[in-house]
Parts: structure tokens; sequence; C-alpha cells
């Protein structure tokens, strides 16, 4: 591809953004623990500017609207460990194309969630721990077993895309295996544990009972996690980083970039549809006549609508440059620096 540029159709927007009020301050204090304890174990002088001018402290603060501002802060720095660790997966100067290291650092993280870890810790696994015991400390014991058991869910999803990328994804015959993968180490389950903790509830005999209310998770996970690899593309392109859909779209089907946008866009609006269709037919069910049931629907839909706006503006996926425009819908071009809107 000699000049990246896409359309990128209107967004459904289907559901309601609500921001927490308190996410600016939440986020100065999110960056000043990272400053403390993720700081340090940064290699380049200049890489802590760089991580924290992504502003990914304000992911939660657009995406749990209910929670108390001490859980949010919980749910803030434990945001910003997790896109530390995404950087160290991805990338092959560090676990990226390391399969056996990447066992053994991600086994030793679920040791400490399994509570079966015994060497002393130390750097990240130190830190981890900290944020583990700081947020189901505060959980039901049921929620926490959840929790551990979506965070092992994602672990063996990056797992699975070291792998990929390690083989040159040779064994990805068909793009949807990809997406699977990505699925599963992007979705993140536990992102919809943390809705319940922030809203104080525990939904696991309901989820338990009720295949409808587990498809919800399914559908927010599958329309945040296909838009993500639109709004993801340009940096993950410019860091020779290949596992997105839209890079296997282009190289294994022999789709133009615009075909592959539009491919996981018409994705994931059906998801999101799927998901808006899907909350409505709870709401009139018995099970939706219960509050915590109608605030849990709402928070994960506010927490649909909330990723999509941080991923539309993240210096993250667009540069240190980008000003988003607020629009949910435009023409891109990527550039290595920046992704400029066209118009």
């Amino acid at each position: 591809m000699t000049e990246l540029q896409f359309i990128l159709n209107p967004l459904p927007d289907l559901l309601p953004y609500r921001p927490h009020p308190d996410r600016e301050h939440v986020e100065d204090l999110s960056n000043q623990w990272t400053r403390r304890y993720l700081g340090p174990l940064m290699t380049k002088p200049e890489a802590l500017n760089e991580f924290l001018g992504q502003r990914l402290a304000l992911w939660p603060g657009m995406c749990y609207p209910a929670a108390p501002p001490e859980r949010l802060l919980n749910i803030c720095n434990w945001n910003q460990y997790w896109f530390f660790m995404d950087d160290m997966a991805a990338y092959t100067e560090h676990l990226g194309s390391d399969p056996v290291g990447a066992r053994t650092a991600f086994d030793s993280l679920r040791q400490i969630t399994h509570g079966t870890h015994t060497a002393p810790l130390a750097g990240h696994e130190k830190i981890f721990s900290a944020l583990f015991q700081a947020i189901t400390s505060d959980m039901p014991e049921q929620l926490a077993a959840r929790f551990v058991a979506d965070l092992d869910d994602m672990l063996d999803g990056f797992e699975r895309e070291i792998e990929l990328r390690s083989a040159g994804y040779v064994d990805t015959d068909h793009v949807d295996q990809l997406i699977a993968a990505r699925l599963q180490a992007c979705g993140m389950l536990w992102c919809f544990d943390l809705s319940e903790y922030g809203l104080g509830i525990d939904l696991s005999n309901d989820l338990d009972r009720h295949p409808g209310l587990r498809r919800i998770r399914d559908l927010a996970v599958r329309q945040t996690c296909l838009f993500g690899e639109i709004f993801s593309f340009r940096k993950e392109y410019f860091s020779s980083d290949g596992m997105n859909a839209i890079a296997a779209l282009i190289a294994q089907n022999e789709h133009s970039l615009q075909e592959a946008v539009d491919i996981l866009h018409a994705r994931g609006s059906a998801a999101e549809h799927e998901f808006v269709a899907a909350c409505d037919a709870i709401r009139k069910s018995d099970l939706g006549q219960r509050p915590e049931i109608h605030a849990y629907l709402d928070e994960i839909g506010h927490q649909i609508a909330g990723v999509t706006r941080w991923e539309l503006q993240t210096p993250r996926y667009h540069g240190p440059e980008f000003q988003w425009d607020g629009r949910l819908a435009g023409h891109w071009k990527l550039l290595p620096g920046e992704t400029l809107e066209l118009g």
C-alpha cells in the first residue's frame, strides 16, 4: 500500500454516552500512580511521557460512569497496567515474538491470581499483585472467581496472538481465526466484571442461569473489538504488528484497505444492533425488572459508547498531534506520526 486512507462510514451510535463526572481528577491521580510505579520499569527516558500522553486512564472515566471515585481509580490504575503489558506482548523486542517467554510471564500472573505464586515478587508482578488485591478485596467471592477466570481467558488469548505472530501467521488460513484470537485477547471480559464492581453488585448467579445475559457481554466484546481493529490499525501497521484483522483481510484475502474497513464496520455495526435488541428483550422480561439488571445493562451500554469515543480520540492510535473533531465518521489518511482527517 503506497497511501493509507479510507472513509469511515457513520458509526451506529445507538447507545447513550455518559462519562464519569470525576474522570479528569481521577485520571490525574492515576497518572501520578503510573509515574511512581510503572515509570521506573520503562526502558527509554521518553517512554513514560509518551505513555501518559495516550490518556489511557481516561478510558475508564469514559466507560464506568456509576463507579465510586475510589473504585474508578483502581480501575484506571488496572487499565494503565494492562496497556503497559499489552505493549510488552505486542512488540518483538519484548515478548511479542517469544512464545516461551510469554508463557512463563503470563503463568506467573496466573499464579498470583490463583494464590499459588511462591517466589518473591518484584517489578511488574509486584504491581500486578497489589492492583489485583485492591480490586478483588472489594468483590464478592463469586465475582472475584469470575474475574480470575476471565483474566485467564485473556492471557490465553495473548499467548495465542504471540504464537501466531512468531509463526508469521502461517496457520491463520481464514481471517475469522485471527478475529477469534483478537476477541479473546482484546475483548477482555473482565471489563464487564468491573462494571459489576463499579456498581457494587454481583450477577454471578444470574449469568449462570440466563444465556441472554451472557450474550450481552459477548456482543459488547464483539462490537468493541471489531471497531477497535479499525481505530488501532494505523498504530499497528506502522509498528509492524500484523496482529490486526484489517491487515489480515488485506494480506490473506486480497481486500483493499477500504474494503477491509467496510467489512469490519459492517460486522461491528451488526453487533451493536444485536446488543441493543438483546438488551431490549431482557428489559421486557421478568429478569429485566430488577434494578440491578437494569443498571448493569445501562452501564455496559455506556461502556460501549465510551470506548468508541476514546478510541476515536486517543493519541495511542492517532498520534500526539491528533485532535478529534467529535464526528463519528470521516475520511482518514494514515501517516507514521498521525491520523489526518481529510473531511
